[in-house]
């Protein structure tokens, strides 16, 4: 005569058996050990997340042109002739006689000369490499050297150039643009001073002591 028993669940024993054991407990001290584990790697996971979005950061910086970078087609009729009218005026008022400062004469006082950036670039595209070569017969503008321009703005002048790794080729995509912002500074005696404030290269700023030696002590 078999007895029905009533329905029991599979994963529980029976009645006075002691269950399945458990999955094993930690010891106390080692529960801290692994959050902490785990804390470290993911602050590490972070930083290194952190370190690799800064150096892409500095890679498109360095592969940027800088905003103002747009020189002028030295080829271009208007420019060679904006830059012919620059030098020629430039060396009238050079060589032009003038009376003896602080004579009281007319035109002995202090005179001014004015260059606009447009001048400036179709001179620096048009005029600079050939003037540059007819005062020294042994300068050979360096073929890795591109394009340079100028950019006036907030009291600053802007100096840049652009340059290759090597001189097997001047494509424009392949240059890297370097540029300096100076300050200039006339002095009572009248000698010209053009301090250099900041340094870039693409768009990245560099220190002014990795670029510029410490002055010598005096």
């Amino acid at each position: 005569m078999n007895a029905d028993l009533p329905a029991r669940d599979d994963d529980q024993p029976p009645d006075g058996l002691p269950g399945p054991p458990g999955p094993p407990s930690l010891p106390a001290r080692a529960r801290p050990l692994r959050r902490r584990r785990r804390t470290l790697r993911a602050a590490a996971l972070a930083a290194a997340a952190v370190l690799g979005a800064g150096v892409m950061t500095a890679v498109l910086l360095v592969r940027a042109t800088p905003s103002w970078w747009q020189p002028p087609d030295p080829a271009d009729a208007r420019v060679q002739i904006i830059a012919a009218e620059l030098e020629q005026g430039a060396t009238a008022q050079l060589q032009r006689v003038r009376p003896e400062a602080g004579s009281g004469a007319p035109g002995s006082g202090a005179w001014t000369v004015h260059l606009s950036e447009d001048e400036a670039n179709a001179w620096l595209a048009a005029r600079l490499p050939d003037w540059i070569a007819s005062r020294s017969r042994d300068f050979r503008w360096p073929e890795q050297l591109g394009r340079v321009q100028v950019d006036f703005r907030d009291g600053l002048v802007c100096l840049g150039a652009e340059v290759f790794a090597s001189s097997g080729g001047r494509n424009p995509a392949a240059g890297q643009h370097v540029s300096a912002s100076v300050r200039p500074v006339m002095t009572r005696n009248g000698a010209l001073w053009t301090p250099a404030r900041a340094f870039y290269v693409g768009r990245l700023p560099v220190p002014a002591s990795l670029v510029l030696d410490e002055p010598a002590p005096s």
